[in-house]
């Protein structure tokens, strides 16, 4: 796998009022999508052995789905025949899926009528596996013995081939600030918390992502960047790494969001979640700053093991908002998704229901044309890059 460089990039950069049309003709290779299946819900995540997860919480219907609040979905396809799991279990109230990896295993969350609120665990072969006392509990005990705070909320947000889980935990710091902790899960290791730069957890530290070597990337505390915040990553070690990103340049801080397998690192601006850019932990002078969409504010969603990097611009129109995906090559070339996608009922949505792997499939809501309401979800096939 070629790793993503700065100097595969074009030295071409988009004004605002850059024309959807002048993105196509930078673009030397002209694409098609098309979609190739529903899904039940929304999704959160798909990955290269072409698993889906996310969540319905019955917007529209589907049969078989479970009447909860908010419930978990594993989808999978072999041929022309589509597979449907729903994450249930007794006293279950609702669920929901974060990611999933290559062999269908599967990290959320899910709470029950007399337990509450917990991590989860999926496996492929339908197995829950509770992670209440591995992690809940001992995050739990964490904060109370170093008096951080109360309240937790723990989120498993990213999950390896080797099963192992990457998360973050939001809680209340006893001043009714918002702290936040950083950890990671296995079943050999158990918990780990993340330590901040200090080499020890400020209650300021979350994970966004991980890698097939255990490699873990988000942000920390930095108390000199006026919003805190700072891009980092975390080794094989668990020892903590600030990552190169100029604070010239984002003064307000800086956030990692995805990470693959050759250490290409995307990420964005920490305070408006904007401004992408990327860089390889191993090439610290790699940096760049990504082409922004000329339809409105660009994030970023993932990056792929091949070097394709997800994203939404949001495109404000008149009375709503329509976050469109765009998709950066490993060139760095730019393509709106939905100039090349036709449909009479809907254009393809984007924001945090989106995912991306290397067989080109891209995993969105259907959003309705003219509104902000979405009609369903669906795997797209993209053709052409």
């Amino acid at each position: 796998m070629k790793p993503f460089r700065s100097s595969l990039l074009p030295l071409v950069v988009f004004s605002a009022v850059t024309t959807a049309s002048a993105i196509a003709e930078a673009n030397q290779n002209q694409i098609t999508v098309t979609l190739e299946a529903e899904l039940p819900g929304y999704p959160r995540d798909i990955s290269d052995g072409n698993y889906v997860v996310g969540f319905s919480n019955g917007d529209w219907d589907w049969e078989g789905a479970p009447e909860l609040s908010r419930a978990g979905f594993r989808w999978s396809q072999e041929g022309a025949e589509a597979n449907v799991e729903w994450l249930t279990a007794p006293n279950l109230t609702q669920s929901e899926l974060y990611a999933v990896n290559d062999n269908g295993d599967a990290v959320g969350t899910a709470c029950f009528t007399h337990s509450g609120c917990q991590a989860v665990f999926w496996k492929a072969d339908g197995e829950i596996v509770k992670l209440n006392q591995e992690v809940d509990r001992e995050i739990a005990k964490f904060i109370a013995e170093n008096q951080l705070g109360s309240n937790p909320s723990n989120f498993p947000y990213d999950v390896n081939v080797h099963g192992e889980v990457f998360g973050f935990t939001n809680f209340f710091t006893h001043n009714g600030a918002r702290g936040i902790l950083a950890w990671t899960w296995s079943n050999n290791e158990g918990l780990t918390i993340l330590p901040g730069g200090g080499g020890e957890s400020q209650g300021f530290e979350r994970v966004s992502a991980g890698n097939i070597n255990g490699i873990a990337v988000g942000g920390a505390y930095d108390e000199f960047i006026p919003d805190g915040e700072f891009a980092s990553y975390w080794d094989t070690a668990n020892t903590h790494h600030k990552l190169d990103v100029p604070q010239a340049l984002y003064p307000y801080g800086s956030v990692a969001m995805s990470v693959n397998n050759s250490g290409d690192i995307v990420g964005v601006d920490a305070s408006l979640y904007t401004r992408p850019w990327t860089i390889n932990l191993n090439d610290p002078s790699s940096f760049t700053q990504l082409t922004e969409s000329p339809y409105g504010a660009t994030s970023i969603d993932s990056i792929t093991e091949g070097g394709m990097i997800l994203g939404s611009a949001r495109q404000v129109m008149s009375g709503y908002y329509f976050d469109r995906p765009q998709i950066w090559d490993t060139e760095g070339n730019l393509y709106d998704i939905n100039e090349y996608y036709q449909a009479d009922s809907h254009n393809i949505g984007g924001s945090t229901n989106i995912g991306l792997n290397d067989h080109r499939l891209l995993v969105a809501p259907k959003q309705e044309i003219g509104g902000s309401s979405y009609i369903g979800a669906a795997v797209f096939r993209i053709h052409g890059i």
